[in-house]
């Protein structure tokens, strides 16, 4: 895991809008693993999500593929720092 926290807000989404502005990349082993990790916490719920749907906030969305496959459990509102990855 990177440490940004050396690192200004403004400098963090230059880095980011650069690196998105590059095209899609395909999902890495540790965004796979985040997604395998968050529908596991899910199926440990009570909420049936057949029938409930769900707010759900993925703050740090990068170039939002988790968002896009969350969004069958309901309504995803997504957020990054990076207009680029947004885009």
């Amino acid at each position: 895991m990177n440490d940004n926290s050396q690192f200004s807000v403004d400098e963090q989404q230059a880095f980011y809008d650069n690196r998105w502005s590059e095209g899609a990349e395909r999902p890495n082993k540790l965004e796979s693993w985040r997604l395998i990790e968050i529908l596991k916490a899910m199926a440990d719920t009570e909420l049936n999500f057949a029938t409930q749907k769900i707010s759900i906030c993925d703050l740090g969305c990068g170039r939002g593929w988790i968002a896009q496959q969350l969004s069958g459990f309901g309504d995803v509102t997504a957020v990054d720092l990076s207009a680029e990855g947004v885009r």
